[in-house]
């Protein structure tokens, strides 16, 4: 006589009929219960379609053996590999190992030397990869511009965080591209509107402010970066947040430019440059000083004085070349 299922107890009634009943599910029913199938007797049976595809891929297989390896070369060559899991049979195609034992590749050995660290942040022509330094929302951009104007005693962690975690190139590029277009354009209004004669046009200001702005763009943080790899110290900066941080640090450059050719006093103009210069150094403080935590003091402290000087040599020539020397008298 078949079992019943779990709890399950059969019955009959008067005139020979059973039913059968369930005491923890409190249940009764005539039909007799079935046994629970347990999911291991799950049996899986291909349909007629993937049975075609099957022969015909077993089709594909065997015609390739005139081309090819045969099918049983695939399988010697299929249980070699897995003979080298293992370690008891070399073969040509596995990876290079060093002499502790470690998998790598020749590749590897340059890993992190100087080209290991720049290359990959300088040859990024792959567009995925130039799209996420780009993909920044205008929320972001307008904190970090405020971040960049309005000077703090020291900056919030999460301010800091922010450029370091997620840098951006939208920012600094046309940050950079505006100021071109301010030095240039007050320069030039700039002798216009100073000089008693009529005045040409100087576009050779424009060549000028762009060389200055692009150069100390990416040439700064890239020396920087330099710096800190042959000094042999260990830091969490990287090249893009160098550039993120160094490109918003320009901003000032733009109602600096604007006051200065509004302000004809020489004595004032000198006073809105050395603002404008003390804003980005401050910026540039709060932002870098804790990740250059290098351990010699003299190197870091020389390389706070160079991101400072750039923004120093800008403003200098700004004020003395764009403003004094093209003074036509």
């Amino acid at each position: 006589m078949d079992a019943l299922p779990p709890n399950w107890t059969k019955y009959t009634t008067d005139d020979g009929k059973d039913y059968y009943h369930n005491a923890v599910t409190n249940t009764t029913q005539w039909e007799r219960p079935a046994m629970p199938t347990r999911a291991a007797d799950a049996v899986y049976n291909p349909s007629l379609d993937e049975l075609d595809l099957g022969s015909t891929s077993a089709k594909n297989t065997s015609a390739t053996v005139g081309a090819g390896l045969s099918f049983d070369e695939k399988l010697s060559l299929g249980s070699t590999a897995m003979t080298n899991l293992d370690g008891t049979t070399s073969n040509d195609m596995a990876p290079l190992r060093d002499g502790s034992g470690k998998t790598g590749s020749s590749s590897s050995s340059t890993g992190g030397g100087l080209f290991g660290t720049l290359l990959p942040n300088l040859f990024c022509f792959d567009i995925t990869y130039l799209q996420t330094h780009f993909d920044v929302s205008s929320e972001d951009v307008t904190r970090r511009i405020k971040a960049a104007l309005i000077p703090q005693k020291e900056a919030t962690p999460e301010s800091v965080m922010d450029f370091k975690t997620k840098p951006d190139f939208w920012g600094p590029f046309w940050i950079c591209t505006t100021a071109v277009v301010f030095l240039a354009a007050t320069g030039n209004f700039a002798q216009s509107f100073w000089s008693e004669h009529d005045v040409d046009t100087d576009w050779e200001l424009v060549s000028l402010s762009a060389c200055m702005l692009y150069g100390a763009l990416v040439g700064v943080p890239l020396l920087t970066q330099i710096l800190l790899y042959f000094a042999g110290e260990g830091v969490e900066v990287n090249l893009r947040q160098l550039i993120c941080v160094y490109g918003y640090s320009f901003i000032s450059l733009l109602p600096a430019s604007v006051l200065m050719v509004l302000l004809p006093s020489s004595f004032l103009q000198w006073v809105i440059a050395l603002v404008g210069c003390g804003l980005s150094c401050v910026f540039i403080r709060n932002h870098l000083w804790n990740d250059i935590a290098v351990d010699t003091p003299k190197i870091r402290y020389g390389l706070i004085a160079l991101l400072f000087g750039a923004h120093g040599l800008i403003y200098f020539i700004y004020r003395t070349h764009f403003f004094s020397s093209h003074l036509v008298s």
